[in-house]
């Protein structure tokens, strides 16, 4: 959280919120956006002398709550820069994917919460390749399951053959899965939340 307070020294916290409407869904073209974000994250960087990812995950907290993942510039995690997701793919925003999560969750735990959302997406997407697999993906927000809070994330190859043979114990069709898992959060004695994704 020092990172945070130090950002927010830095830069006039308003004029930051004001900037990352650029973020928020359907606000400007992706092009306009994206261009605008590399500009911002550079400042960021710089301010800070930070890495992408701090940098990317300060921006998010300070951001509008409905934050579009699939506006930020791809290169920022390892896609190629003219990389776009599919409309027919199933992301949540920041605020949906969190909106079931309990209020008084520690800024830890919602800070690592953030990493395991941007490891799913991005390793999600980079199963699109139109040339190998017709791919579809689906994040789920985080819900509650018994005492847990469970994400479902899933990588379809829509060119391969359904086959209902290939249903798991929980009830899953995986014959075109190229790639899914879930991301867990399970209570601790102390309060917290231990965190995990299983593949």
């Amino acid at each position: 959280m020092k990172k945070v307070e130090r950002f927010l020294d830095i830069v006039n916290q308003q004029i930051i919120k004001v900037a990352l409407e650029y973020l928020k869904p359907g606000n400007f073209p992706a092009g306009q956006a994206r261009q605008f974000l590399r500009g911002l994250m550079a400042g960021i960087r710089g301010a800070l002398n930070c890495t992408v990812g701090d940098a990317l995950m300060l921006m998010f907290m300070v951001g509008p709550s409905d934050v579009d993942v699939t506006h930020v510039p791809p290169e920022w995690l390892g896609l190629d820069p003219d990389f776009n997701f599919r409309q027919k793919d199933e992301i949540p925003t920041w605020k949906a994917f969190t909106e079931h999560l309990p209020e008084n969750l520690s800024a830890e735990n919602l800070a690592e919460i953030m990493d395991k959302y941007f490891y799913v997406v991005f390793t999600c997407a980079r199963y699109h390749m139109p040339d190998k697999y017709h791919t579809e993906i689906s994040v789920s927000p985080l819900y509650k399951a018994g005492g847990d809070y469970q994400c479902m994330f899933q990588v379809f190859d829509r060119s391969k053959k359904d086959d209902l043979s290939r249903m798991n114990w929980h009830g899953q069709n995986t014959s075109q899965w190229l790639f899914a898992g879930a991301i867990v959060m399970s209570p601790k004695d102390d309060g917290s939340y231990r965190i995990s994704i299983h593949t």
